[in-house]
């Protein structure tokens, strides 16, 4: 994962464009668990006006465009991302929160009360069942704590966790009822494939490229997602696995090359699907099992991996990454756009969607 999480860029970026068009327009207030309507002040603050022009030096102005398009810069400098892209992000909070006024006018609502109403139609008490579930699966972070102690604390977690789920499915659906463009283009690089394994015909209106580590739980955690965009979007999309090990992951430079040896002999994608199940095990021992697991060639494979055959093809990999901007796993280039980390579905899908628009439409 990033070092700096998507929300405080959110936020720095929602701060950045409120004096622009007003604190009514930048919708920051997406919550992780939306919370009841807060009665505003009586006689709430006047609003922070930017004059046209900012200052005067000599004979030349500062405007006020000069000064967004520095915040801007300074913003997306700090966050290591194009400037357009943090635009793009700041875009997409604003067409959410337009969906949802849209969407609260038409029942005679305010915004809060529309998306408090949504949830509550949806989001319902855990049930003991699902309370202890969750116990046990965390019992080991609890230390000595009894699960009557963090009752309250996990049916809360609960609570909150069905509420994004069901903020982001409204979302989606407003999204689908109603036709959205963006005319802000997205930063783009241009990724080689070199011959990196690839899931999906080179026709596809859409290529991901994703730079992975075996090792890292985002990484595999990340798999279910990819797993579900294939599912979904079938042949319009085609998925390139490249390497980006991480130094201090001790096992994932080996079991980059043991997926590389795996596909010398046309198992790739099996073996990669063994390393992110088991990324527990990815020991010298472990690897050789699940060679064996796949029935190739025992000794073409250790000779291969002991051999650092693909050693080569892996810091090929690395070092191209970081070229492209690469710092940390996992990290996908959508047609060229970036998305870092393990994002939900809905992440992926609204940049695939924006580009599958971008194409001819075939029968």
């Amino acid at each position: 994962m990033t070092l700096r999480s998507r929300h405080a860029i959110r936020l720095a970026v929602a701060t950045l464009l409120c004096a622009a068009v007003g604190p009514a327009a930048v919708w920051a207030a997406a919550p992780a668990a939306p919370q009841a309507p807060v009665k505003k002040p009586e006689a709430p603050a006047k609003k922070f006006e930017v004059p046209a022009v900012v200052a005067q030096v000599g004979d030349a102005q500062v405007t006020r465009d000069e000064a967004y398009a520095y915040l801007l810069e300074q913003i997306a400098e700090g966050s290591h991302r194009p400037a357009a892209d943090v635009m793009n992000q700041v875009v997409d909070e604003l067409v959410n929160r337009k969906l949802v006024e849209l969407a609260a006018a038409k029942v005679g609502k305010s915004r809060d009360e529309y998306v408090q109403q949504e949830i509550d139609k949806v989001v319902k008490p855990a049930d003991d069942a699902e309370v202890q579930q969750f116990y046990e699966q965390n019992k080991a972070r609890m230390g000595s704590t009894t699960l009557d102690q963090v009752r309250p604390q996990i049916v809360q977690y609960l609570k909150q966790q069905q509420s994004q789920r069901a903020f982001g499915a409204l979302l989606d659906r407003l999204r689908a009822e109603t036709s959205v463009r963006s005319f802000i283009e997205s930063a783009r690089t241009q990724i080689a494939e070199s011959d990196a394994p690839a899931k999906g015909p080179k026709t596809a209106p859409v290529t991901i490229v994703e730079f992975s580590d075996y090792q890292c739980p985002y990484c595999g955690r990340a798999e279910a997602t990819v797993k579900e965009i294939i599912a979904h979007y079938g042949d319009k999309v085609r998925i390139v696995f490249r390497n980006y090990p991480l130094s201090f992951h001790q096992n994932a430079q080996k079991a980059a090359e043991a997926a590389g040896c795996a596909q010398a002999q046309g198992k790739f994608w099996e073996m990669h699907d063994l390393l992110f199940a088991n990324q527990n095990a990815l020991d010298g021992a472990s690897l050789e099992k699940y060679a064996a697991d796949l029935k190739l060639d025992g000794a073409a494979f250790k000779k291969c991996l002991d051999g650092g055959d693909r050693a080569v093809a892996v810091r090929k990999d690395v070092v191209e990454a970081e070229g492209y901007g690469v710092s940390s796993t996992p990290t996908f280039f959508v047609n060229g756009i970036m998305v870092t980390g393990a994002q939900p579905f809905a992440e992926f899908s609204r940049t695939i969607d924006k580009e599958l628009q971008r194409v001819p439409k075939t029968k």
